[in-house]
């Protein structure tokens, strides 16, 4: 029997999960806000973005006109520097939270932030979202100006395009886990700065950032398929340019897979980590 009690209270943790759902989402506008509002100066630094995609169009111009052939590994010239306007977009508009968490433990201004009624590990991501949100769509108008002039328009169809939104916005969040995960290590560990150097080489190696997985010989891009490194860069990037011999399925289940992980690893990590915080001096 469902009395007014059950109602009641059902009621009730609908209000509370709606109420949620709106502080991530406002935390969300508000960094969307405030990245927006200094876009100047992400263009000043996706400068960098630009000349690296001007050197990766000669040199692999040069490559296909010297192996005389129309693809390498599946891919043609034009797909090839679109696959890396796509990678390089989305590994360099994903922020680096490592320092920051580092100093809000560190200092201990994590006390601080679990006082508020909102998630720590939710707040984190919400404004990580809506930081790479802009960082990302910067990257892709100049990276894609660059290489339209050299190349032509990207290979995508209507549906790559949809179903690479869809694993970008899985990538980005990928990122976000596996960052908080090593951040969170620092309430165990001093200083994180390696950590951070090593993931980002992990995703422009073995992730695909700088070369797709096929040109990997054939051991190690099995190998580098099942890592959760790919997910950042290779799987979105591959999706995007709607390159031929992928199952599509099958790397969007592993990405969700990778992605609920590295979450669930957060929220143990985050956990244990509360348990030894203590804050000195004030």
């Amino acid at each position: 029997m469902i009395t007014m009690g059950h109602v009641q209270g059902r009621n009730r943790r609908q209000r509370l999960s709606f109420l949620g759902v709106r502080k991530y989402a406002a935390v969300y506008r508000i960094a969307l806000c405030n990245q927006w509002a200094y876009v100047g100066e992400q263009l000043v630094r996706s400068i960098f973005l630009v000349v690296i995609m001007y050197v990766f169009s000669e040199l692999w111009s040069t490559t296909y006109a010297a192996g005389g052939r129309p693809t390498i590994a599946g891919y043609s010239v034009n797909q090839m520097v679109w696959y890396l306007a796509f990678t390089e977009s989305i590994v360099m508009g994903c922020p680096r939270i490592m320092q920051r968490l580092a100093e809000e433990i560190k200092h201990g201004d994590i006390a601080y932030r679990l006082t508020k009624p909102i998630g720590y590990i939710g707040y984190n991501f919400a404004h990580y979202l809506g930081e790479a949100s802009i960082r990302i769509f910067v990257n892709f108008i100049l990276a894609g100006i660059v290489t339209t002039f050299f190349f032509g328009p990207p290979p995508v169809t209507w549906g790559s395009l949809g179903c690479g939104l869809g694993v970008t916005a899985i990538a980005v969040s990928t990122q976000f886990a596996l960052n908080m995960t090593l951040g969170l290590l620092l309430f165990w560990m001093e200083d994180g700065r390696g950590l951070d150097l090593i993931l980002s080489r992990l995703v422009m190696i073995l992730g695909g950032m700088m070369i797709p997985l096929p040109l990997f010989p054939t051991w190690l891009a099995h190998f580098c398929a099942w890592l959760p490194f790919q997910v950042v860069a290779y799987l979105p990037a591959r999706t995007l340019v709607h390159a031929p011999g992928y199952n599509l399925g099958q790397g969007v289940g592993l990405a969700v897979g990778w992605m609920l992980l590295c979450f669930v690893l957060c929220g143990l990590l985050y956990r244990q980590g509360v348990r030894r915080l203590y804050v000195q001096g004030g």
